[in-house]
């Protein structure tokens, strides 16, 4: 077996190389596991490895008004705007617990959620109203009600 050969092979077996820009020596196709086509340029060349699959990236935003999502540690939106009596509720969508509380201390006390857990809160009176993970702090949001 020739070298071209073997690094050809090497390549169909470690896609995950080809994912992070790294390309093997041969200029051949290579067919990964999703069924995407790659081509890599030979080694030392700038042009990095190019697929005929694409990654879609879904943009981290609340679909329904007060609807909070919490993902990748952030609350989305950070801010949200809902009417006097209207609830807000917060899903939590990280593989992580978190923990949505005021920073008054008074409003907002989830207690800790873990994955697919949700909280919920109706505002009965108009203010702006900030709140925090008390877990991860830097995590940080406000509701404001008209």
């Amino acid at each position: 077996m020739k070298r071209s050969q073997k690094v050809g092979r090497a390549c169909a077996v470690v896609p995950v190389v080809l994912a992070l820009g790294v390309g093997c020596s041969s200029n051949e196709p290579t067919t990964t596991a999703g069924g995407a086509t790659t081509t890599s340029k030979a080694a030392g060349t700038s042009a990095p490895a190019t697929t005929a699959a694409t990654a879609t990236t879904v943009p981290a935003t609340a679909t329904t008004p007060g609807a909070v999502r919490i993902a990748d540690y952030e609350f989305v939106p950070g801010d949200q705007q809902v009417k006097v009596g209207e609830k807000v509720t917060w899903t939590n969508e990280d593989e992580f617990a978190h923990y949505v509380k005021s920073d008054s201390g008074i409003d907002l006390d989830s207690g800790s959620m873990k994955q697919g857990g949700t909280y919920s809160h109706a505002f009965d009176k108009p203010g702006t109203y900030a709140y925090h993970c008390q877990i991860h702090n830097i995590m940080k949001g406000t509701i404001t009600v008209t």
